[in-house]
């Protein structure tokens, strides 16, 4: 969808309460101009004013602003690595402890550095950036295997890569120079399985350039990593939403390799993360729009114990609102003092899947919203408060886990706009 500007535009001066009318930014026309009245805008893409997020570089804690064309996937070349997938026994060069069957390639551990290679497309040239990635599906001592790339030293897993558990594992690679060699090995006596190897030539962002630190060959999977400290408000109304304690900060850059959900970059959460805001309070209640995927979704027994996407961590059974996933459903949560207002989507949500989830309550009624489908629901009260994305929730249980690409806050039912706020989501991230 392209990006409506105008000409002569000033930036909103000074801390406002809620994204006003007339707010124009630098001649960009997105979606807080579009769809006024917003209390915190967050987004990794441009909808609103300034930088869009805050990272802390793990292998030294700097910690530096970004605007949204910088917190991008850097550019993939063309696939390198033949036979990949191992779907056939064939391109790669053996020793006898290894074997290619049933679409993996399997080392027995009869040889001491016995190695599996696919050689001369590394660049002999320093300098020369490639992404790698790869599925160590089984693995009997991750001290004694690993990889051997520009390099005739075996580099370990544990020690280079920092991967001391099966999984799949993307890192940025720069040369050295030394040679053009690529391949895994394992020690005498340990076992491996292999799948879905890939190696292509990289152009990384500006964000992932600084996270890399000037790291030659292997990125490693904490050293070269980035995470959120503040993830900025857009809206102009000033709201950051920040963390200072590093174990509570989300990630975005792994390795060097800029986390993403279709393409877009995307905040992590693996549930003991959160970002907190200043209050924000529901003038006549609360509409949220989020765009996310889940890695887990609470199954828990009560009504708002929701794998929270936002919601409170402070007011204690007052006034709170949480919108989240409960028992494979989008729903939200809202207090009226008494007793706790649920309305639950008509449609299940499952895990590894992105969605476009709103959900809005006040005195008079309340709607989850799943994918542009609307279920409706009964009123709570206007005065619902949220204050932490990703956070804690009612009783400090559960917080979020999975990906975050952008959360909008009204403090006032939205529903006359849903349809076109959803729409914009949609249109830049392709979720439905």
């Amino acid at each position: 969808m392209s990006t409506p500007y105008r000409r002569n535009a000033k930036t909103p001066a000074g801390r406002i309460a809620a994204t006003p009318s007339t707010a124009n930014w630098g001649g960009f026309f997105g979606l807080l101009q579009e769809y006024a009245g917003a209390a915190a805008g967050y987004s990794l893409r441009k909808i609103g004013s300034g930088p869009v997020v805050r990272l802390r570089r793990a292998s030294d804690n700097e910690e530096k602003d970004f605007a949204a064309g910088e917190v991008v996937a850097g550019t993939a070349g063309a696939e390198l690595v033949t036979n990949g997938g191992f779907d056939t026994d064939t391109d790669w060069t053996k020793a006898s402890n290894w074997t290619i069957t049933g679409g993996q390639a399997v080392s027995d551990g009869t040889v001491a550095i016995g190695q599996l290679r696919q050689d001369g497309f590394i660049s002999s040239e320093a300098g020369v950036y490639y992404k790698i990635t790869f599925t160590v599906v089984a693995c009997s001592n991750f001290t004694s295997a690993g990889t051997i790339i520009d390099s005739s030293v075996a580099t370990g897993f544990s020690a280079s890569w920092q991967i001391t558990s099966t999984g799949t594992y993307s890192a940025i690679f720069k040369t050295t120079g030394t040679n053009s060699n690529f391949g895994f090995w394992t020690g005498a006596g340990v076992t491996m399985t292999l799948d879905d190897v890939s190696c292509v030539p990289y152009t990384p962002s500006p964000a992932e350039l600084w996270a890399l630190n000037g790291k030659s060959q292997i990125a490693r999977q904490t050293n070269e990593s980035a995470y959120a400290t503040t993830w900025y408000d857009q809206s102009g109304s000033g709201n950051d939403a920040s963390q200072a304690t590093a174990a509570s900060q989300p990630l975005l850059i792994r390795a060097g390799v800029t986390n993403t959900d279709n393409g877009k970059a995307a905040l992590s959460w693996s549930g003991s993360q959160s970002l907190v805001l200043s209050t924000v309070t529901g003038v006549s209640g609360l509409t949220v729009f989020s765009c996310v995927s889940f890695n887990s979704i609470s199954n828990l027994s009560f009504n708002y114990q929701v794998t929270t996407i936002i919601g409170s961590e402070t007011s204690g059974l007052v006034n709170d609102f949480a919108l989240g996933g409960k028992n494979n459903y989008a729903r939200t949560y809202a207090e009226d003092g008494s007793t706790g207002i649920v309305t639950t989507s008509s449609g299940t949500i499952t895990t590894d899947q992105r969605y476009l989830i709103s959900g809005q309550s006040n005195a008079a009624s309340s709607f989850v919203s799943v994918n542009g489908s609307l279920t409706s629901g009964t009123g709570s009260r206007d005065d619902l408060i949220v204050d932490a994305i990703g956070g804690k929730g009612l009783f400090s249980i559960p917080q979020m886990d999975g990906n975050i690409q952008e959360i909008i806050v009204y403090p006032s039912d939205q529903s006359a706009n849903r349809v076109g706020i959803e729409t914009n989501i949609n249109d830049h991230y392709g979720i439905y």
